[in-house]
């Protein structure tokens, strides 16, 4: 079955583009976003109507951890080594590392499990899986919390 169209009401605000293929990111630095907030504020008539119409979503959040980062500080906080959490390992500490790892990054990050599998070396559904073990790791343990944010 199609999906249904688009409730079309006039004033309604919907995304126009926040993600590209695979849910990777559509811009690569501040410029190339500006360029391109330029470009489309010039066809539809203002930079500002641009900028509400994207909406904080595409901004990019310098605040945020890279996936890299991410790791690293999962690895220290379960005293593990960064590079070992790709290892094939079911060590009950390597478990909870790469769920809390898959679940921080899907949810927080906002990062696909396309990219978040490769560093783990999990599949696509088993990072999926790891994710929903690692929301309740993360929402038991207040240290992870005042960790990561």
């Amino acid at each position: 079955m199609p999906r249904q169209a688009r409730i079309d009401i006039p004033g309604l605000l919907q995304h126009v583009i926040v993600r590209g293929v695979a849910q990777a990111e559509i811009f690569t630095d501040d410029q190339d976003r500006a360029d391109f907030v330029s470009r489309l504020g010039s066809l539809l008539g203002g930079g500002d109507f641009v900028e509400q119409v994207l909406g904080a979503e595409a901004m990019p959040d310098t605040s945020k951890l890279s996936l890299a980062e991410l790791i690293a500080l999962v690895a220290g906080y379960y005293q593990l080594s960064a590079a070992d959490l790709t290892l094939p390992c079911r060590f009950p500490q390597y478990v909870k590392a790469r769920a809390v790892i898959c679940y921080f990054a899907m949810r927080h990050l906002r990062l696909p499990a396309a990219v978040i599998r490769p560093r783990l070396s999990y599949t696509a559904s088993a990072v999926s899986k790891a994710a929903r073990q690692g929301q309740k790791l993360y929402r038991e343990d207040a240290h992870l919390q005042a960790l990561l944010g």
